[in-house]
């Protein structure tokens, strides 16, 4: 096989392999199996469908070309041996075929057969559908959005060929459904999947992006149908990759912004398109070099374009990109046109507010669009980090957005303080603009309550700067209600003597006809109606006065209440700067954070009371060594005093002591000398016994091979007895079986022989040995069966003996590890008893050297009074200083109680202060949601008050019509 096929096979494109193979009664199938990348596709055939197969293959490509098949013959086909061999022959036919690329990309017969298509195959018949435009390509795209799965074809898609493909296709009648030609989802879907599985990879994208992927994709955008939605946000979502930073400046670069500019103008009527170029222009500008990208693009152009564009969604993200491009001009180089796109913001967000503000679920509904109507969501980290800048504008609109996001629903509110917009917010709600101060705390008053209560200073301070911001803006609101409701008023009272003019009963002649009746009637039933409207108006204006005129009431009690609220915060900062001020030089790591400064200035003050603890035990430990000092000195004046006045006395005593502590060392150094002889004899001792102990372990696995050698034995014997009893049974006929039982007694002689010398060795007795071995020569002559009984019985009586000298072994072995152990102790005794007697020893010379020095002293008397002198000096000293050391104590003591107090008063303040900052929160928790009610009612007035023009309206119409009727009716006699 390697001999005929080996040499042509090189590495395939496909993976193919015939793993196994199954026989039927009269026939053998062949398991295929092929892998293209991580596609696995299985095929099963008969030899005779690969002879069919190859037929064909001759026929396309020609005898030469095509690689012989594996032979077949007539008998012994179904042989196990003959099937496994052609099994292996073909597996090696089919990888030689597959590896020949002219075969393997051109043989539809080859491709039936295998049941699978190479990836190069499909993306040649993709590119030669696309570029000659005659069929609907709608199989071989669902074919490479397939391979696009697969990131290992992803290097043969994004060959410049396919991708050019893919671009032409994006812009091509099957997409569009122009002229006779269908709009196509079965060609849209798998294209827009192809391009997104493709973006994936930097490298593929920038691939695609210099293939002209990108306005391809917008040119896609605009011919997808809005309501597949599926398809739709595919296409969005690689307009939004495209935008990433590796990647955006080479759309900018290549001319992007400039055919971002003309698509626009041509396709500004299809929502898609204007959602998805605000969507890109959003992206880009999330990252520096978008940014800077957009602006040397002359991104200004385009968003003034997409401001013409009538799309709420589009004109907010116009308006966030604006704002975030202007944080990278300084206001020294900003042209006159981002002036005014900039100062445009805030007349659409107010617009946007008032047109809202028409409907309770109005602000939702704006939040719900944003969140919504772009495929893609806009970046809650993005909208934080340009709230929580200095940049006005940018601030302005992203604190709006968030406003928004914030009073919609938990989901966004969680997903806002995850990303920073709470903190973010809280620094808007300090800027120098109204508007955005009103914008973050709307939102802060939605985001408080799921926040995390830390009980400090600092959010008790934002929390009363939101209620002053709410507060002014309520005061704003209901000045404009109280505003609305005059106008209301003044209005109906203009229309009432209109209402009483037209609202009389009309007089009408006896003989009126009919018909006349008839109209009257009419003009009866509208004034009713105009009166009943007027009436219901002035009804309900009276009513919205009241409710304006309570809403003012409640905009006041809140802030009455945030006067209290003040009031308390101001206390509590009173505590915090006066448990501050007790301790100097604290810092934190957060210098904003009252809590932090508090929690440190306490970390100080348990040290300054540790330190001044320390200080006192250090104080104390100097007087009690001043005071062992003193006593000390006070002992060593009255010896030498005494040594003074009782001299001879003494030195007799010290000569006396001199014999006594002689003789008790004689005494102990016998006593060492005896103890350290036995503790000698004893050694020898353990040595002699523990060499004895070694032999006799010896002998104990002498014996315990002797038992072994003859429990062998004894099995040997039973075995023989048994080949005995069969050979008396068998006769003569078995004489090599008695050849046999020769050979093994003359073994079992020989293993007598060493048990023998075994034991021998073990008890010194030779002589049995030998003579019982002369003994079995000599009865070589016995028959067989004297023989075995004989050696039965020597092998017993080798059992009992050596059985026997086995107990004698291990009895021995007991006796002298008993032994052993006994003297060991009485070795640690005697070794406890020399350090003793050395202890003694030592103690003895250490008093004998004291005598020596103080018989020295003795000798000379000036010496004695010289050192009594020195003593008393000494003790002068000390005493001085004992008493500064008091002192020092004193003091240590004054201040450690001093900290003590500090530290206790620290505390008390600080339990204090986190019980107002809990009771300040509580209250402020209870503001936020009375203040939350007062809103909610307040937006139904403003919603109920956007309809008074409607109501008054609609009672100008009934007096028109009235006074029309009036007019046309008539009022003269008719004949």
């Amino acid at each position: 096989i390697n001999a005929e096929y080996g040499e042509q096979c090189y590495s395939a494109m496909l993976e193919i392999s015939i793993p196994s193979s199954r026989k039927s009664i009269q026939t053998v199938t062949y398991d295929i199996e092929i892998r293209d990348g991580n596609t696995l596709t299985k095929a099963c055939h008969r030899y005779s469908e690969f002879e069919g197969m190859h037929k064909c293959l001759i026929k396309q490509f020609g005898d030469s070309k095509v690689i012989s098949l594996p032979g077949k013959k007539l008998f012994g086909n179904m042989n196990a041996a003959y099937v496994e061999e052609r099994r292996e022959a073909l597996e090696v036919y089919l990888k030689a075929i597959c590896s020949d690329p002219n075969i393997l990309l051109h043989s539809e017969d080859l491709w039936e057969f295998l049941g699978v298509v190479p990836a190069e195959v499909k993306v040649d018949k993709f590119v030669a559908n696309v570029t000659s435009n005659s069929e609907d390509p709608k199989s071989e795209m669902a074919d490479l959005a397939e391979l696009s799965e697969d990131p290992e074809s992803w290097p043969l898609l994004t060959a410049k060929q396919p991708l050019a493909a893919l671009v032409q296709l994006c812009s091509s009648n099957w997409v569009k459904g122009e002229d006779c030609y269908a709009p196509n989802i079965t060609v849209q879907e798998p294209l827009c999947r192809t391009m997104v599985n493709l973006c994936v990879e930097p490298a593929n994208r920038q691939s695609l992006i210099e293939a002209g992927g990108f306005m391809a994709t917008l040119t896609l955008l605009s011919h997808i149908n809005p309501e597949e939605q599926r398809v739709l946000k595919g296409a969005m979502h690689i307009v939004s990759t495209m935008a990433r930073p590796e990647t955006v400046r080479g759309i900018l670069v290549a001319g992007g912004m400039k055919a971002l500019s003309s698509f626009i103008a041509e396709e500004a009527q299809l929502p898609q398109v204007s959602d998805a170029v605000a969507l890109f222009c959003w992206r880009a500008s999330c990252s520096h070099e978008g940014r800077s990208g957009l602006i040397a693009a002359g991104g200004l152009q385009l968003l003034n374009k997409m401001l013409s564009v009538d799309q709420f969604v589009v004109k907010v993200m116009v308006f966030l990109v604006g704002a975030g491009l202007v944080d990278e001009l300084t206001q020294s180089t900003l042209p006159a046109e981002w002036t005014h796109m900039m100062e445009a913001i805030e007349p659409f967000l107010l617009q946007a507010e008032t047109q809202a503000a028409t409907a309770m679920t109005g602000l939702s509904d704006l939040a719900r669009r944003l969140a919504t109507e772009l495929s893609v969501p806009i970046d809650i980290e993005r909208l934080a980090a340009m709230a929580a800048t200095s940049k006005s504008h940018g601030q302005l609109i992203s604190t709006w957005v968030l406003s928004l996001f914030a009073g919609d629903s938990d989901e966004l509110r969680a997903r806002l303080r995850q990303g920073g917009g709470q903190s973010a917010l809280a620094s808007a709600l300090r800027s120098s603009v109204s508007t955005t101060k009103t914008f973050a705390a709307r939102a802060l008053i939605d985001l408080l309550p799921g926040g995390d209560q830390h009980n400090s200073v600092r959010e008790m301070e934002l929390r009363l700067d939101l209620a002053h911001v709410l507060l002014e803006d309520a005061r704003c609101k209901d000045q404009q209600l109280v505003a609305s409701s005059s106008d209301l008023n003044q209005r109906l009272d203009k229309l009432m003597p209109t209402i009483q003019e037209r609202g009389k009963q009309p007089e009408l002649e006896k003989d009126a006809l009919h018909n006349v009746i008839i109209a009257v009637g009419n003009i009866i039933e509208m004034r009713s109606l105009m009166v009943s409207n007027h009436t219901q108006a002035t009804a309900m204006a009276a009513a919205f006065q009241g409710s304006t005129n309570d809403s003012g009431t409640r905009t006041q009690i809140l802030s009455d209440e945030v006067s209290s609220l003040q009031a308390s915060l101001e206390q509590v900062q009173s505590l915090c700067a006066e448990s501050l001020s007790v301790v100097e030089n604290v810092s934190s790591d957060n210098p904003e954070d009252d809590t932090a400064a508090l929690m440190a200035a306490r970390e100080e003050l348990k040290k300054q009371v540790k330190a001044a603890k320390k200080a006192v035990d250090s104080h104390q430990d100097e007087i009690r060594e001043l005071e062992k000092a003193k006593a000390a000195s006070e002992k060593t004046i009255s010896q030498h005093a005494l040594a003074i006045s009782d001299g001879p006395v003494r030195k007799q005593q010290l000569e006396d002591l001199f014999g006594s502590l002689d003789t008790a060392k004689q005494e102990l150094q016998r006593k060492q000398a005896a103890v350290e002889t036995e503790i000698s004899e004893v050694e020898e001792e353990i040595k002699a016994v523990t060499l004895a102990k070694k032999k006799t372990a010896k002998k104990d696995l002498r014996v315990t091979s002797l038992v072994e050698t003859l429990a062998t034995m004894i099995e040997m014997e039973d075995e023989s007895q048994k080949k005995a009893q069969e050979l008396s049974e068998m006769g003569e006929q078995m004489k090599s079986m008695m050849e046999e039982m020769a050979k093994r007694q003359r073994m079992m002689q020989t293993m007598m022989t060493q048990v023998m010398q075994g034991i021998g060795g073990l008890d010194g007795n030779d002589d049995d040995g030998d003579d019982q071995v002369e003994e079995n020569d000599t009865n070589v002559s016995q028959s067989v069966q004297e023989k075995e009984a004989q050696q039965r019985k020597n092998v017993l009586v080798l059992q009992d003996r050596v059985n026997t000298i086995l107990g004698e072994v291990k009895a021995a072995t007991e006796e002298q590890t008993k032994k052993l152990a006994e003297l060991e102790t009485k070795l640690a005794a005697l070794n406890q008893d020399k350090a003793t007697l050395i202890r003694e020893i030592d103690t003895n010379a250490q008093q004998k050297k004291q005598a020596e020095a103080e018989l020295e002293k003795l000798q000379n008397p000036e010496a004695i009074m010289a050192a009594k002198v020195a003593a008393e000096a000494d003790l002068a000293t000390q005493s001085a200083a004992h008493v500064e050391a008091k002192k020092r104590l004193a003091q240590a003591e004054e201040d450690k109680s001093e900290s003590e107090g500090k530290l206790k008063h620290h505390l008390q303040s600080m339990d204090k202060i986190e019980s107002m900052q809990k009771s300040g929160n509580d209250l402020c928790q209870s503001w936020e949601s009375k203040m939350r009610k007062h809103m909610n009612k307040r937006k139904k007035l403003v919603a109920q008050s956007s309809g008074f023009d409607g109501t008054v309206k609609e009672i100008q119409d009934r007096i028109g019509a009235v006074s029309y009727t009036h007019l046309t009716l008539p009022t003269k006699r008719i004949v």
